[in-house]
């Protein structure tokens, strides 16, 4: 035996009560300026310091204004680990005598340490990986995100060209971790 259909009036109910809300007296109102924005919310980044236990890259979080470009996140990393980081992590950067020059393209960092001697291996791959992940942040290149997920092509590395008194190294991120 079949039921017979029958069709809610319910919703039609409603409508007469909808109205009354949407039409509830409120004027409209132009802009109503409320002061400055919310703080106290940073925003964050990593540099790479290193690991004094077995010399790897720890990635060490930095609280910053706002986004970051290179130039801000390289300065950071320059600045060295904060006192209460010590024991967990060191640099293997130089001091420098001057501020360091940083210069971005497509996939480029320029970085130059005035007065900075050749830097080791651990120097260099601090500045590489601190550069390229900053770059990758600050940059989106690719529009639409990959098969992967990622907006970035994961073939897609950056170098980074640092150069010092008298010299000059490039070297790509593949090495950095992550």
């Amino acid at each position: 035996m079949r039921r017979p259909r029958s069709r809610s009036l319910a919703p039609l109910g409603c409508l007469p009560a909808a109205a009354l809300l949407a039409a509830c007296g409120v004027p409209p109102s132009g802009v109503i300026q409320a002061g400055a924005p919310a703080t106290g919310m940073l925003a964050e980044t990593f540099v790479y310091f290193v690991s004094p236990t077995d010399g790897s890259l720890v990635a060490t979080p930095r609280g910053t204004d706002g986004p970051a470009g290179v130039s801000t996140v390289v300065a950071l990393l320059l600045d060295g680990p904060r006192a209460e980081e010590s024991g967990r992590v060191v640099t293997r950067l130089p001091d420098l005598a001057g501020d360091a020059t940083v210069t971005t393209g497509v996939f480029t960092v320029s970085i130059v340490l005035p007065g900075a001697a050749p830097l080791s291996r651990t120097a260099m791959r601090q500045l590489v990986c601190t550069a390229a992940a900053a770059l990758r942040a600050a940059e989106p290149f690719a529009a639409e995100p990959t098969e992967s997920g990622s907006a970035w092509p994961m073939s897609d590395l950056i170098t980074v060209e640092v150069s010092g008194r008298d010299w000059k190294i490039a070297q790509d991120d593949s090495s950095c971790p992550g």
